[in-house]
């Protein structure tokens, strides 16, 4: 059939249940990924079945299909530049919403890592190996014979923590694995090394950097280079200023993806939205200073698919008024909705910050707190004379209820006739 098949140089990715070689078909001159199986596994055989089950419901240009000669696939540069790696996040967040929203029977991929990322000749990401995909079962959908329960499989860094519980599957868990893997391609660390470890995982490493405002001594240096050559040119003070502010955003968007708690993630959709808002600004402003700048990209037709989708934000986040994403949900009672705004309304008024970033204040507050309660209250709360220790507890208890009243499940909240007493109490404590 082709040569350079089962060669340890060919080898793309191993698995539970097999292994994915390149190879280089001779009569159609081409070169393609070959999953091979193997059958003495236990389970292999079911993997095999659910993936051809999935695989021939889904139809996507991010999603690798298979083929008899229509679809190639390339070994990857040693670098790409940061339009090539933000097109391909998109790529896959593409596919992620493609199957989350807009199959008709929602489908979770369970397993999406970065052996499982496979780059065609434009450098277009697809999404492969589908031999874990769930179907979510919905009203007026037969639900599939699958067990729905993840068994862990694989590198338990991409897995989401819920999981690790025997928690059913969900797109939450796929936008957790989406998290990890986006995190890894702008800092270019593998959350697998030997850096990380029980206390200290890519998240919390990422999360840090980003309370102390500092995001280009974690990224990937190659980043700086533009056009994606493997050796450095002299990049200008204003290129590497936007690529700093890029680089915000989207470790913004990889720390909440990955946010341990399943409600605190983003939803896939929103995900496509603000990857393609930070590549189109920051190919603006670059050419605003500098038309013929050399960056490489390309236009591929689920991008365009996704804008078209996207022309308006997503119907919960209005600009004006973004951190109160409650309202207009449809759901819950009204007091809930109030209890909501409040927690929010509190959190600004003691952090001195709107909910305009793409990390919410809830997420912002609860992530630093108890710990880092001095770096993300307002400076002008820690000038006065009140005794440190006794404000600092203040802050966390007011930070506290803040947090509780805009929980993300509405049965999780605090009642307001608990909030009422609780920060009399606490004025009380504050007052001579």
């Amino acid at each position: 059939m082709g040569r350079s098949g089962h060669l340890p140089e060919n080898l793309i990715g191993v698995g539970t249940f097999g292994s994915v070689y390149k190879v280089f078909i001779d009569r159609a001159q081409v070169l393609v990924a070959v999953k091979v199986f193997n059958l003495l596994h236990q389970g292999s055989l079911k993997s095999f079945i659910a993936e051809c089950e999935v695989l021939r419901s889904i139809r996507h240009s991010n999603i690798l299909h298979p083929t008899v000669g229509t679809q190639k696939v390339r070994s990857a540069p040693k670098n790409l530049s940061f339009v090539q790696r933000l097109d391909i996040a998109i790529d896959v967040a593409c596919a992620l919403d493609y199957l989350h929203n807009h199959c008709d029977t929602p489908t979770v991929h369970c397993d999406l890592k970065p052996s499982n990322i496979l780059l065609d000749n434009d450098l277009t990401g697809r999404v492969s190996d589908f031999g874990l995909a769930r179907f979510l079962s919905k009203p007026n959908n037969i639900s599939t014979n699958l067990p729905s329960v993840i068994k862990l499989r694989g590198p338990v860094s991409y897995v989401a923590p819920e999981y690790e519980t025997g928690s059913e599957a969900s797109t939450y868990g796929d936008v957790y694995s989406f998290g990890i893997l986006l995190l890894e391609m702008f800092t270019g660390k593998k959350s697998t090394d030997d850096m990380f470890s029980y206390r200290l995982n890519l998240h919390k490493f990422v999360s840090m950097s980003y309370f102390e405002g500092v995001f280009s001594e974690i990224a990937d240096p190659r980043l700086l280079l533009q056009g994606g050559n493997s050796r450095p040119s002299k990049c200008s003070v204003k290129f590497k200023s936007e690529i700093g502010q890029c680089l915000r955003s989207i470790f913004e968007i990889g720390i909440v993806c990955s946010s341990e708690s399943p409600r605190g993630r983003m939803d896939i959709h929103n995900v496509v939205f603000e990857l393609n808002s930070v590549r189109d600004d920051f190919l603006n402003r670059l050419h605003s200073y500098s038309p013929t700048v050399g960056v490489r990209s390309r236009s591929c037709s689920s991008c365009i698919v996704c804008r078209r989708r996207m022309k308006e934000p997503p119907a919960w986040r209005s600009w004006s008024n973004r951190g109160y994403r409650q309202y207009g949900t449809g759901s819950g009672e009204r007091k809930y909705w109030d209890v909501y705004s409040f927690g929010i309304l509190l959190l600004e008024m003691f952090t001195g910050k709107g909910p305009t970033d793409l990390m919410n204040i809830h997420n912002f507050v609860e992530m630093a707190i108890p710990e880092r309660v001095t770096e993300i209250a307002d400076s002008r709360l820690l000038q006065r004379g009140t005794n440190d220790t006794q404000k600092n507890e203040c802050l966390i208890s007011i930070f506290e209820i803040g947090i509780a009243c805009s929980d993300g499940a509405q049965s999780d909240r605090m009642s307001i006739d608990r909030v009422v007493p609780r920060l009399h109490s606490i004025r009380d404590r504050l007052l001579p």
